[in-house]
């Protein structure tokens, strides 16, 4: 029983920690965009573009870790 417990903490756990890099990861992306009088090159960092989109991707994949891990 107790193992089950711990089992489920840690599934827990995975899961609120990859939530938390999820919304990192979108509010990395957020920022101001460009209007129509000026052109804000900032849409195209590294970071809006790569680095963000990356730790979503990574985050959803360990979403799917702590729903799939089992105890040994």
């Amino acid at each position: 029983m107790k193992t089950l417990l711990k089992k489920k903490q840690t599934n827990r756990i995975i899961l609120i920690i990859a939530c938390i890099l999820i919304l990192a990861g979108y509010v990395l992306m957020s920022g101001p965009g460009s209007t129509e009088n000026a052109f804000n090159p900032d849409i195209f960092s590294v970071r809006r573009i790569v680095i963000a989109p990356l730790l979503c991707l990574s985050s959803y994949m360990l979403i799917i870790v702590g729903i799939l891990n089992r105890s040994r």
